[in-house]
Order: structure tokens, then C-alpha cells, then sequence
């Protein structure tokens, strides 16, 4: 579970009570990344005018160029807040920066995602006035779409949607459920939101995919889309939890396989391999091809034009 792990940052940089100057939402990025991937997720969040907000960079070690991605947003934007904590893994660099966040949000976001301002204006701020134990949102721009409560079930079905999307939730939730497991880093979003449910049923929000256009990525570079394996164990959970999981199995099971194939060779598998694993999906849930004939001509068109043997 949650490791201890030494504090890091500029002196006094801890929590921070109440006070005129304590931002009401915390958004911390760290993870892998390449500079481009940095530099657009922190330029989304320069368009982020309310609530008031920091923005912890955790740094561990990513190189030249991405140090000085961070030190030009550090001019550019008084709320970023960069640390240095080289050689940790993502999963411990998030649970960090946890630790040194003042707000009342924690909002988590690996690079390379965009966090709109709409997102932070409409829909994190309500986290704060939340009465409930447990309140947690994730998902990018709902657009028109209503907020709806997330069940196991639904988890397993759109984790290709969720993966990489933004995780927030109110302080107290994060103090009672607890930090990111460091033991699943392939599944860590999955497993806390599946341990927010546990404690508190209907307390997790996923906001609509609406506003993502169909070439959106279904991966990103600081958390691939969780293997075949760690898929099945997390549904064994989401399963315990919610009976419709079970019934939903190999539709779920089948739609996550047809992503990874499509993420796998993203990655630099082989075209090969990533077309097998496409076979395998539609061979999972034969009725892919009538019911959802464009998801799966859009994975092949992927790995069809994708470059490289």
C-alpha cells in the first residue's frame, strides 16, 4: 500500500492551514514525459483563472529538457511550485506530491493530458463544498454531459476513457482512502477509485467524454493502459463490488483489449502483435463488429497507418 517516503522541496513547502493565500484545488503533475508532453499540459492550466490554485511539479529526474520546461512556467506562472525528488516512480512522485499540497482539492494529472479551465471553474470547485466522506471526480470536459456517479462496473467498461484522465478529489477523501497503492502501479488510478467505492458507494463522479475528439490518445507516456493480467485481477475486485461487472465481463474484457492493441503499437510493438491482439478482442466479444463497428474500424485503421513493420 502507501509507502513512506523521505520529504522533499523547498523549506516550509509542506501543507499549509487555512489562510488568505491557500489555494482552494491542488493539481500535481508528475510522471515520465517528454518536454511537448509537459509543456501542453502545463500551458492548459495557464487558461485556469478560478479557483485559486498551485501547481506542484514533481520533478524526478526527467532530463535537460524537461527541467527547463519547468523553470520557464516557474517565470511565466506564479502558482507552479516545482520539486526535484529524483529516481522516484510515478505512483511515489503523485503520493508526494500529495504530501506537500495545500488545497482542499487534490486534482492528479500525468503530462501530457489537458486539463480545460472548465474542469477546474465548474466542476472541482464543487469538490470543496462537498459534505460527503468520500467525493472524488474523474474524466476530462463533460461539455453538455451531467455528472454521473461511477459504479465498479462502469470503471471496468470505459477504462480506456479514464486512464489518464484527470483524478481529483476533496482532501478528506484522499486522507481516509488513502494514497496511491505502490504495490499496482499499472492500475493505481483503478485501485483507489475502486477503494473510494468500497468506503463510500456513488461517491466517485466520471465526467462525459464528450468533448474528446475521436483521434484522442488512449495512453499516455506516464501511465500505459494496465495489461491483460492486472485487468483481470481489478475486475475480480470490481466484480466483489458490483455484481453487473460480472455480467459485463467479456464486452468490457474485449473493449480494453482493442485499446491496448491500439496503445501497444503506440508504444513500438510490432504491427503484427497489435493486429493479434485486435483478433483476440473481436474473437472475445464476436458482436464488437455490429455493435460498434467504428471503434473497431478506427483501431485497425490505427495500426494499419502506423508506421513501421
Amino acid at each position: 500500500m502507501h509507502m513512506p517516503f523521505p520529504l522533499f522541496g523547498d523549506p516550509g513547502s509542506g501543507p499549509g492551514g487555512p489562510g488568505p493565500d491557500t489555494p482552494v484545488v491542488s493539481l500535481i503533475v508528475a510522471g515520465s514525459a517528454d518536454p511537448g508532453a509537459l509543456r501542453e499540459t502545463l500551458t492548459s492550466m495557464l487558461a485556469i483563472t478560478r479557483p485559486s490554485h498551485e501547481v506542484i511539479v514533481v520533478d524526478t529526474g526527467l532530463g535537460p529538457a524537461c527541467s527547463a520546461v519547468i523553470r520557464d512556467f516557474v517565470r511565466l506562472d506564479p502558482t507552479v511550485r516545482p520539486h526535484h525528488a529524483e529516481g522516484l516512480t510515478v505512483t511515489t512522485a503523485l503520493n508526494a506530491g500529495a504530501t506537500l499540497a495545500r488545497g482542499a482539492v487534490l486534482a492528479f494529472v500525468v503530462p501530457g493530458t489537458c486539463v480545460p479551465p472548465a474542469i477546474a471553474s465548474t466542476r472541482w470547485d464543487l469538490l470543496e463544498r462537498r459534505t460527503d466522506t468520500v467525493a472524488a471526480m474523474v474524466g476530462h470536459d463533460p461539455g453538455d454531459e451531467a455528472v454521473a456517479p461511477l459504479t465498479p462496473a462502469a470503471l471496468m467498461d470505459g477504462i480506456a476513457a479514464t486512464h489518464g484522465a484527470p483524478l481529483a478529489m476533496t482532501r478528506t477523501a484522499w486522507e481516509m482512502v488513502g494514497g496511491f497503492d505502490e504495490t499496482q502501479p499499472e492500475t493505481m488510478i483503478e485501485d483507489w477509485i475502486l477503494r473510494a467505492l468500497k468506503a463510500s458507494p456513488r461517491s466517485v463522479f466520471r465526467l462525459g467524454q464528450a468533448s474528446l475528439p475521436p483521434e484522442a490518445p488512449v495512453m499516455t507516456a506516464a501511465l500505459p493502459l494496465p495489461s491483460i493480467g492486472a485487468w483481470d485481477r481489478l475486475w475480480q475486485r470490481a466484480a466483489a463490488l458490483d455484481p453487473a461487472a460480472s455480467t459485463g465481463r467479456d464486452k468490457a474484457r474485449a473493449r480494453h483489449r482493442r485499446a491496448l492493441a491500439v496503445a501497444k503499437r503506440r508504444a513500438g510493438a510490432p504491427r503484427s502483435l497489435a493486429l493479434g491482439m485486435l483478433a483476440q478482442a473481436v474473437m472475445e466479444w464476436p458482436g464488437m463488429l455490429t455493435a460498434e463497428p467504428r471503434g473497431v474500424w478506427d483501431a485497425a485503421r490505427a495500426l494499419i497507418r502506423s508506421g513501421g513493420k
